[in-house]
């Protein structure tokens, strides 16, 4: 008998993880439709105005997910205390160390390439990358995800595992280097920590924000000069 229910938890628990990786797999199969329909209909890998789009498309994606599904998983990362020092400055140092890691990774994927803003179109993204983008992503793989796989009792290191790897694909495309993204991939770890440890998503925005911003800020400096 004992054996009989065992079985069924198995199965239940296989089932629920297989519905998390779905819930996953939906916003980034919806950026992928849009990536092939603009190639098809351009003809070309997108340029800035298209990768707007995507961005856009993305991001809003995302976050229907988040809510689309709200009823399944209470917001309980909605409840907001006063922020505190100590996870603040870790937050900030963390996401610096981030930063630095990914810069590595993009010399090694890109030799004597330097990151920069060709028009208007670009500058929208970035600022939509560093502005939007934390606050979105986190409230779907930290803020949500996290929360849902942690109610169907799974481990610490298999949600952290499963978001990481699912975060690092949602960010990287089969035409770049798969190490140049690693960094996304230790962003997730780092966030999920942050949210085990502190149980607040701020925590994780502000990471991937001081992320973002410095990227987006190495970026804008030479079209801020020419």
């Amino acid at each position: 008998m004992n054996l009989f229910h065992d079985s069924q938890d198995d199965m239940k628990k296989t089932i629920n993880w297989l519905t998390a990786v779905l819930f996953l797999a939906l916003p980034a199969l919806a950026t992928l439709v849009i990536v092939h329909v603009i190639y098809t209909l351009f003809g070309h890998f997108y340029n800035e105005k298209e990768t707007l789009l995507y961005f856009i498309v993305s991001q809003l994606s995302v976050l229907a997910t988040v809510f689309a599904f709200r009823n399944i998983q209470s917001m309980a990362f909605m409840n907001l205390p006063k922020l505190r020092l100590r996870p603040t400055m870790i937050s900030i140092a963390l996401g610096l160390a981030v930063w630095a890691m990914a810069a590595i990774l993009y010399t090694f994927a890109y030799p004597g390439a330097h990151p920069h803003i060709r028009n208007n179109y670009a500058l929208c993204l970035s600022v939509m990358f560093f502005l939007v983008s934390p606050i979105v992503e986190e409230m779907f793989f930290r803020g949500w995800m996290l929360c849902y796989m942690e109610s169907k009792s799974f481990s610490k290191p298999t949600i952290i595992l499963t978001i990481s790897t699912m975060f690092y694909l949602y960010h990287w495309t089969p035409v770049i280097p798969f190490y140049s993204c690693l960094d996304t991939f230790a962003l997730s770890v780092l966030t999920c920590c942050m949210f085990f440890k502190t149980r607040d998503i701020r925590y994780c925005i502000l990471m991937h924000f001081v992320l973002n911003f410095m990227n987006s800020l190495i970026a804008f400096i030479p079209y801020l000069i020419s």
